[in-house]
C-alpha cells in the first residue's frame, strides 16, 4: 500500500470515529442511544416541524413542534410554539403550551410561559413557569386537534 497497511488505516478510522462528538442524553427518559435530530444553537426555523425520533433543540423555533419520542430543549434553545411530545426535558426557554403524553421535566434553567398538560410533571427550584398545569383525565388521550408526527410512505415519499 502507498500510505500504510490496511490494519493501520482501519485503526485510524476507528480512532476518528471514537473521537467524534456524540449527542448522547443523560436525561433518563428513554433516549439512551442518542438523538436522531439535533438542531444547533445557530439554527433558526420558522414553520411547523414534525419529528420521528429523539430530538435535541439548542436553536430557535417558531411555529408548531411535534415529536413522537423524547424532546430535549437545551439551555440555549428558544421555542415560540406549541409543543407536542411523548416525553420532554426543558432546560431552555419556551413560549407556548406543552403537551406530553408521558413525563415533562423542567430543569432549574427552564423558563416556560404557557400551559402544561402531561401525565407526570417535575419542576425543580430555580425553574420559571407561568401558566396552568393539568394532567390527563381521560387516560392519556391527546386533545383533539393535536398535531401528529407525519412519516413518509412508499406511495408518497414527500409526505
Amino acid at each position: 500500500m502507498l500510505f500504510g497497511s490496511k490494519e493501520e488505516e482501519t485503526k485510524e478510522a476507528k480512532t476518528v470515529a471514537n473521537n467524534a462528538p456524540k449527542a448522547y442524553s443523560n436525561d433518563g427518559l428513554g433516549s439512551k442511544g442518542g438523538y436522531d435530530v439535533l438542531i444547533g444553537k445557530n439554527t433558526v426555523i420558522n414553520g411547523n416541524i414534525s419529528v420521528k425520533g429523539c430530538t435535541r433543540i439548542d436553536g430557535y423555533i417558531e411555529g408548531t413542534l411535534a415529536v413522537d419520542n423524547m424532546l430535549h430543549v437545551g439551555e440555549a434553545g428558544v421555542i415560540k410554539a406549541p409543543i407536542y411530545a411523548q416525553n420532554a426535558v426543558i432546560a431552555g426557554t419556551v413560549f407556548g403550551n406543552i403537551v406530553c403524553k408521558g413525563r415533562l421535566q423542567l430543569t432549574n434553567t427552564a423558563k416556560v410561559t404557557g400551559n402544561l398538560k402531561c401525565s407526570s410533571l417535575v419542576i425543580p427550584d430555580g425553574a420559571y413557569f407561568r401558566g396552568v398545569s393539568s394532567g390527563f383525565d381521560d387516560g392519556g388521550e391527546l386533545p383533539e386537534g393535536t398535531p401528529t408526527v407525519v412519516t413518509p410512505t412508499e406511495e408518497n415519499p414527500e409526505q
